[in-house]
């Protein structure tokens, strides 16, 4: 955070009030991107787990995937993405 500080205070330093302005409005917008950014991969996140969960997929079971081919669940990955045993992913939110 204190880094944050002396990169705004060495750019703010001489600039007119109207570029100050627009510094802060700038890093502001920046702030609630990331924000909403992360808010919305967690909401898709969740929706995964929710579908692998609803549908009792875990570690070893087999699954159609969405080219209508059963492959063997090898892990799921923390970000909710299913991995076959043949090393392909696929996301919940697109099986059938």
């Amino acid at each position: 955070m204190e880094s944050i500080k002396m990169a705004k205070e060495s750019y703010t330093k001489g600039k007119s009030d109207l570029q100050k302005a627009s510094f802060a409005r700038s890093a502001h917008f920046a702030r609630v991107a990331r924000a909403t950014h992360k808010s919305s991969d967690s909401r898709k996140i969740n929706s995964r787990f929710y579908i692998i969960k609803i549908r009792g997929i875990e570690k070893g079971t087999e699954i159609e995937a969405s080219e209508g081919v059963k492959k063997l669940v090898e892990r799921i990955k923390f970000s909710g993405l299913i991995v076959f045993a043949d090393g392909n992913e696929i996301d919940p939110l697109n099986l059938k």
